[in-house]
């Protein structure tokens, strides 16, 4: 099937089927065409120009009447009008505008223009900053804020720390470079200080810095002043001699006082003392002038009118030594010297009489006589109530070394009291020579069980009063507690007690170290049952 040249409409062959969906589709084409065109104006042709809508907007700004002007080729320049936005150009001013440089490349040579590293310096001669980071490595933010490191840029900067050894600076992020001094050695900056740097094409320079050096040091300068140094200021240590300081060495005696003096600046007007904490007024004779000062210690070296001088005070030591105080003051040696040199301590008991006789104490013989470890010189009187024993006079020694002395008293003066006698004495024990008889009260108690006669024995001694009853809680036999004393003539007695509803005798018999009790009861029989009973003498 063919189409057609331009709009592309279907073209049935003598052998293609024709089909109505085709010719509806050129249809639709041939509708659409006609839909685009221009319908034809009677009177009206069509140019072979395009007429656009510019050109009818254009040719609707012509006023009506308006002719096709022609500008002539030349006129005066006076019929042109000047304002301070258009000006004509004078052949001199012209001149002096092609004497110039050119703007394409800047040039130090040429006036009137300057170069990028020139306008980099002038912007950053001025630039100020406060430092951050470490102390070794500070940075910094300038403004105005450099563009590059350029060798002669100059700017200020302040100090937030001290620096430390070889401190570098980071401008703007620029690149970190040692501050130096002028001389090349590492700078040293103090904390809150304000410095002026250059860069000189791999250093900051400190500015200010670098003058004579001297050849002192801090020994050699007066403190608290300060001299210049490579490293900078140092401060010196030379002291100022002041009153109450002790600048100087002693040395020397008998007379002479060396001094050798101690590095301190004195200016004249302040008094130096030689200090010695011995120098002191206690520590020389009262009349004696040393340097000017009266002494203070008395002078005991002369015999007082009284005799000896009396010690302060005196005391033994209880290891054999008396301690003597004597007088603060100065005393001579020995009185063969032709001094005065000794002390007295008075004490009222320091007597012979009150030494041990054959012992001397400090030069004194005691008195008191020595008695025998056992004396027999005894005298004793009895005035019926106290015995008095009377000793001899003096100190006794030792019983062969037991520390118990003895004093002997006869048998007949220990009997003075009529007391003593053998029925106020225990029996079996001496009192001065008396063997006592007197027996102490004894006891004894317990229970048995038992149908007839009770018989107890083991007592120890022989009983004088016995007491008895049975034990209730058995329910039968006795229902009452005999208490029966010894007949001393007899040695045995009757009791009568209530057993079973009746009284009923009872025989006690008394026996060395026992005894017995029979109820009598007929048959004398009762059933077995606990008795409870107490015996003494």
């Amino acid at each position: 099937m063919q189409t057609t040249g331009n709009l592309g409409l279907k073209k049935p062959e003598g052998t293609d089927i024709v089909d109505i969906a085709d010719l509806n589709g050129n249809m639709d084409i041939l509708d659409n065409a006609v839909n685009g065109k221009v319908d034809k104006v009677t009177g009206k042709q069509l140019s072979t120009n395009d007429y656009t809508a510019a050109e009818k907007t254009k040719l609707a700004g012509i006023a009506t009447g308006a002719t096709n002007y022609t500008h002539p080729a030349t006129h005066p320049p006076t019929i042109i009008a000047q304002d301070s936005s258009n000006r004509f150009v004078t052949d001199a001013e012209k001149t002096a505008w092609n004497a110039k440089a050119g703007t394409a490349v800047a040039t130090t040579s040429t006036n009137g223009l300057m170069s990028a590293v020139d306008k980099t310096l002038l912007n950053n001669n001025t630039g100020f900053g406060t430092t951050a980071g470490a102390a070794t490595a500070y940075t910094l933010t300038l403004s105005p804020a450099p563009t590059a490191l350029i060798a002669g840029l100059k700017f200020s900067f302040k100090t937030h720390i001290d620096s430390g050894a070889n401190p570098t600076l980071n401008p703007n992020t620029l690149g970190a470079k040692a501050i130096k001094k002028p001389n090349g050695n590492a700078a040293i900056l103090t904390l809150n200080g304000v410095y002026t740097v250059v860069y000189d094409g791999t250093a900051f320079i400190l500015q200010g810095e670098g003058g004579e050096y001297g050849t002192a040091t801090a020994a050699q300068v007066l403190a608290p002043y300060t001299v210049g140094q490579d490293n900078g200021l140092v401060t010196g240590t030379i002291p100022t001699a002041a009153a109450g300081a002790a600048p100087a060495k002693v040395v020397g005696y008998n007379g002479n006082l060396d001094v050798t003096p101690v590095k301190a600046y004195n200016d004249g007007t302040t008094v130096i003392n030689i200090k010695d904490t011995n120098y002191n007024t206690a520590n020389w004779l009262r009349g004696k002038s040393i340097f000017g000062v009266d002494g203070a210690i008395p002078d005991f070296s002369s015999a007082p009118a009284s005799g000896y001088k009396a010690a302060k005070s005196a005391k033994g030591d209880w290891s054999g030594s008396l301690v003597l105080e004597p007088e603060t003051g100065y005393y001579k040696s020995g009185l063969n010297s032709g001094g005065f040199g000794a002390i007295i301590a008075s004490d009222p008991n320091f007597v012979p009489s009150n030494i041990l006789q054959g012992k001397t104490i400090f030069g004194v013989d005691g008195a008191i006589v020595q008695q025998p470890a056992s004396a027999s010189s005894v005298s004793t009187t009895w005035d019926g109530i106290n015995l008095w024993v009377r000793i001899p006079r003096g100190a006794y020694l030792n019983n062969g070394g037991t520390g118990i002395p003895e004093i002997v008293v006869n048998a007949a003066q220990a009997r003075a009291d009529s007391n003593i006698i053998a029925s106020n004495i225990r029996n079996g024990t001496w009192v001065y020579g008396v063997q006592g008889t007197l027996q102490p009260k004894q006891f004894a108690s317990g229970s048995l069980v038992t149908g007839g006669v009770v018989n107890v024995s083991g007592l120890g001694f022989r009983p004088t009063g016995i007491a008895m009853k049975h034990n209730p809680d058995s329910g039968l036999g006795w229902s009452s507690m005999f208490i029966y004393y010894l007949d001393p003539v007899i040695g045995m007695g009757i009791q009568a007690m209530y057993i079973m509803g009746q009284d009923v005798p009872l025989i006690i018999s008394f026996y060395e170290g026992s005894f017995s009790v029979d109820k009598q009861y007929s048959p004398n029989t009762m059933p077995y049952q606990e008795y409870v009973w107490a015996a003494w003498n």
